[in-house]
């Protein structure tokens, strides 16, 4: 589960990166004169303010998580290298899940003015995070397209527990039947192979 809410976290990120430039409003104020000094309170931790602090957070942390990915990569992989029987590509689960984003970018439009509308968006991001996990579209955003990862199902051998057959693999290299690959496993049926 862990893994499905690093990938959730990567896949928002340009979600968290407008939600970020549409609510903050700088809390500091600063005139040559009069030298710096604190806002008030209560714009400190006014909604919008809330929101775009909470943007701020997820988007370290989403970039952190990228890194890790990165790193485990060039690591060693969880197995020795697999044959590959049968590839198909599912590169299209890309324009599905863009499809999907476009609904979470409703999100923006929210003012964020109340709490009212921190209500809103806690439960739009519940029900979209609720939704990636459980149907698997974790792996299918469109920020590892912009990484240049592809998508595809592949067969291997029955017997093979490291790989099974009817996995979905993120790939960056060009990848056809009979090619060696070392997987690395992300959650359920996901890998991303080297």
């Amino acid at each position: 589960m862990l893994n499905k809410f690093r990938l959730w976290l990567i896949s928002t990120s340009a979600m968290w990166s407008v939600i970020l430039i549409k609510t903050w409003k700088v809390p500091i104020c600063w005139t040559f004169w009069q030298g710096f000094e604190w806002a008030p309170i209560g714009i400190i931790f006014s909604p919008s303010n809330i929101v775009a602090y909470i943007s701020i957070v997820c988007l370290l942390i989403g970039c952190h998580y990228l890194r890790i990915y990165n790193k485990r990569l060039d690591g060693s992989p969880t197995s020795l290298p697999i044959i590959i029987k049968e590839i198909t590509d599912r590169s299209q689960d890309y324009i599905n899940s863009l499809a999907t984003l476009v609904t979470l970018f409703a999100v923006l439009i929210v003012n964020y003015e109340t709490w009212r509308d921190l209500l809103v968006l806690a439960i739009m991001l519940a029900v979209i995070f609720v939704s990636y996990t459980q149907t698997n579209l974790y792996y299918a955003n469109p920020v590892m397209a912009l990484l240049k990862y592809k998508i595809a199902e592949v067969q291997t051998h029955t017997d093979c527990k490291e790989l099974p057959s009817g996995s979905v693999v993120l790939y960056r290299r060009v990848l056809n039947a009979g090619d060696k690959v070392s997987p690395y496993h992300v959650a359920d049926n996901v890998y991303i192979v080297i």
